[in-house]
């Protein structure tokens, strides 16, 4: 598979390139790095940094985060299959992850007697920072890539890329073509719009020492609309799994946007109460 930014300076230099062969996981794992450090150590909002047990319930929610990313794109390809459409199997979804690691978080967090709130507010005020990371990496792969566009922020990807091979697989590209079709640059907007929402959630954190769960509630309904509104743009459909409306991302950001929006109502009724346990 081609990298974008190895091709683009391999045409800087006159001869090929691979020292950014790496790129995706370096980047991804950067951003994970950068999320667990930030929640484990930084002094957010105010909050007190989180105890032993919290630390604890975050780093059990690593792993149960990569088996929700594995498993919606399992389930999404089980459904396909049933349905004959056709689909690239295997992968990872971020939401899957997303979903997943806050569920078992939270529930680590309560069998651990710790109140979930104050780990998952701050999860939730660091996620968008740690997956804008994430999809640079997803940018520099050529994966999660945009729909063909005349628009002058189209951009091709090389042969060998992931955007290549599925526009030649649709038929709307020549196998001989030295490039793809201009795309969306949906990672590059969608990392963009992260961020936007990271300094959103920071200047709002102060409202969750009085309301807990309200920062995480916010979290889930602004990148569910994120994420909607950057669905019509991508053209993956191949790798993800497209059945008329439906995709994996819109379904979940639905998940999301209800979770969000719950949360947020349930956080009123929370103000003044302690979000940690005396135990």
């Amino acid at each position: 598979m081609g990298d974008l930014l190895d091709h683009r300076l391999g045409e800087l230099l006159g001869r090929p390139v691979s020292l950014l062969g790496l790129g995706y996981p370096l980047l991804a794992g950067l951003g994970l790095a950068t999320f667990v450090l930030l929640v484990l150590r930084s002094d957010a909002g105010g909050r007190p940094r989180l105890d032993r047990r919290e630390s604890l319930a975050l780093l059990v929610a690593l792993p149960g985060a990569l088996f929700g990313a594995i498993a919606l794109v399992a389930l999404k390809d089980w459904l396909l299959g049933w349905q004959g459409v056709p689909t690239r199997a295997g992968g990872v979804a971020f939401q899957g992850a997303q979903l997943a690691g806050l569920g078992v978080a939270g529930a680590m967090a309560v069998v651990l007697r710790r109140r979930p709130w104050n780990l998952l507010d701050r999860m939730a005020l660091f996620a968008p920072l740690g997956h804008a990371l994430g999809r640079l990496g997803c940018f520099h792969a050529g994966c999660c890539h945009g729909a063909p566009t005349e628009l002058p922020w189209g951009l091709r990807h090389p042969v060998g890329s992931l955007t290549h091979e599925q526009q030649v697989t649709a038929g709307v590209l020549a196998a001989d073509a030295l490039g793809s079709l201009p795309v969306h640059p949906v990672q590059l907007i969608e990392c963009l719009g992260l961020l936007v929402l990271f300094v959103g959630l920071w200047r709002l954190s102060p409202a969750w020492r009085e309301r807990p769960g309200w920062l995480l509630g916010a979290y889930l309904i602004a990148y569910a609309a994120l994420r909607l509104g950057l669905e019509p743009l991508r053209g993956d459909d191949l790798v993800r799994g497209v059945l008329g409306w439906w995709s994996p991302g819109r379904v979940a950001s639905l998940v999301g946007l209800v979770l969000g929006l719950a949360l947020m109502r349930l956080s009123r009724g929370s103000v003044g109460r302690p979000s940690r346990s005396s135990a």
